[in-house]
This record gives structure tokens, C-alpha cells and sequence, in this order.
């Protein structure tokens, strides 16, 4: 609501310079002609600063496995504020580890499919169902408001007429013992890949320990919960968002109280 109300108060040449997906426009349409217009109280430029604070709303795996360990920690990773972890010998040093296994773990896993059935950051998500590459890593997985870097993804040939090609998704996590959070994590980029897909992700793998054992995990069975956790973190974002706007607009007041022509004209 609060955005809507943001939003509505922009001048008509501002509002052009927005981009809404068919289902926000309708939204934003209605609550517009329910409200009434409100005068321009922002130049452009102040609009689209506005703007660029609201749409910076994505959660992805980074802030979701935060969250999961300390909404706190979610917050400031929000913010860009890593270096107040650099302190933490441990969490480096598991860093330094996550990072080392995950590396390894592919190498190994790439070095067991011939070249031509692979591939490393492939670009072109909505392609993913013409895919022919058999594994990929490194995988970027933008969708709506949730973002993964999917570790690697392994796909499988329909098995027949009418049966969708599997896309699995698999994580590296170099600790023996697995926790609840990996598997979550798992789960959000199967619900990210789905979204891309148009269908369910209902399996995933995790590659884990010194001896690279594979686990699998049924995805779909936790989908309620990240749906669940994704809603928590979105509302935590947002009031983040709405903060940083509220100061960035005082800032914008005190250097510029009455826009100029030329101000408007940007």
C-alpha cells in the first residue's frame, strides 16, 4: 500500500519511465483511479531515485541463506554492510570452505560429462527448455522477485510424448553432516528454477562431505515453507526499502526544495 500511495503521487512523464509487468499495471491502474491524481511533488530525476530504491527488491539465495541463520545478519547483507562479518574468524573460515568445496565439487562433477554435454554460466533462461547441454554450472536463476545461483543443474531427456524434461538442481556443501537449512536452501533454487520452467521442481541433490556423498531431497515437499520464509523476508526488504526512501527523500528535499524547469525537463 505504501508503495502504491509512492507511486501514485509521480507526475505523468515519471510514470512513463516506469516498467510494470502486466499484473502490477492493472493493480496500480485501479488503485490510481480509486485514489484520484495527486499533484507532482518530485522532478523526474527525484522520481526515478524514488523508483530505483522500490525496485531494488529481490531476494536472493545470498539473502535467504542469511536469513535463515539471523534475520539481523539478512538485514545487513541488504544493505551491502559484509564487512561487519570480516571479524568473525569462523564464519571466514567456513566461507573460505563453502567456497573451496563448491569449487572442487564442480570441477569434479563437469570432469565426468563430455565436453559438449556441458557447460559453465549459460546464459539465456528462457531458452532452458531447448537446453542440450546435459549439466551446467554456475547456473543464474532470476524469476519474479527471487534470485538463485544454482551451483549446477542436471538435466534429463523427456523419458516420452507429453513428459516435461527434468532439470535437477544440486548444491555443494562440504560439511558430513547436513542441516535443515541446506536442504532449504536446495528448495529455494528448485522454487526459483520452477518459476522458469512453468512447472514443479520436485527433486534436488546435495553433493556433501569428504567422501562427496549425494543426497537427495524432495523439493516439493517444502515448498510451503520457503514460500512461508520468502514472504517474511520480502516484508523485511520492503521496510528496508520504505527507510531508505523516507531519508533518501529528506536528502532530496534539503538540496533541492523546489524543482527547476530543467529538473523536470531530465
Amino acid at each position: 500500500m505504501v508503495l502504491l500511495q509512492a507511486i501514485a503521487d509521480l507526475p505523468d512523464e515519471a510514470l512513463r519511465l516506469l516498467r510494470f509487468t502486466a499484473a502490477a499495471q492493472e493493480v496500480f491502474d485501479a488503485w490510481r483511479a480509486a485514489l484520484g491524481r495527486k499533484p507532482a511533488l518530485y522532478s523526474v530525476g527525484h522520481c526515478r531515485r524514488l523508483w530505483e530504491v522500490y525496485s531494488a527488491v529481490t531476494i536472493t539465495s545470498h539473502l535467504f541463506g542469511a536469513y535463515l541463520k539471523c534475520s539481523t545478519k539478512c538485514f545487513f547483507r541488504l544493505l551491502g554492510e559484509a564487512a561487519a562479518e570480516t571479524g568473525n574468524a569462523y564464519a571466514n573460515w567456513v566461507q573460505t570452505q563453502t567456497e573451496a568445496y563448491h569449487s572442487e565439487g564442480l570441477k569434479r562433477l563437469m570432469e565426468g560429462v563430455p565436453r559438449d554435454e556441458r557447460a559453465i554460466r549459460p546464459s539465456g533462461t528462457g531458452h532452458l527448455k531447448t537446453a542440450n547441454w546435459r549439466l551446467a554450472g554456475e547456473f543464474v536463476a532470476p524469476s519474479e522477485n527471487l534470485e538463485s545461483n544454482i551451483h549446477a543443474i542436471e538435466r534429463i531427456p523427456s523419458e516420452g510424448r507429453g513428459q516435461p524434461t527434468q532439470f535437477i538442481p544440486i548444491r555443494f556443501v562440504f560439511t558430513n553432516k547436513l542441516t535443515r537449512d541446506d536442504k532449504l536452501l536446495l528448495a529455494f533454487d528448485a522454487l526459483t528454477l520452477s518459476k522458469i520452467l512453468d512447472h514443479d521442481v520436485g527433486l534436488g541433490k546435495i553433493i556433501h562431505g569428504d567422501d562427496q556423498a549425494t543426497l537427495k531431497v524432495k523439493t516439493s515437499a517444502l515448498v510451503v515453507e520457503i514460500r512461508k520464509l520468502s514472504g517474511k523476508i520480502a516484508t523485511l526488504l520492503s521496510s528496508s526499502a520504505r527507510s531508505r526512501s523516507e531519508s533518501a527523500l529528506c536528502r532530496m528535499r534539503v538540496s533541492s526544495p523546489v524543482p527547476t524547469e530543467s529538473d523536470r525537463e531530465r
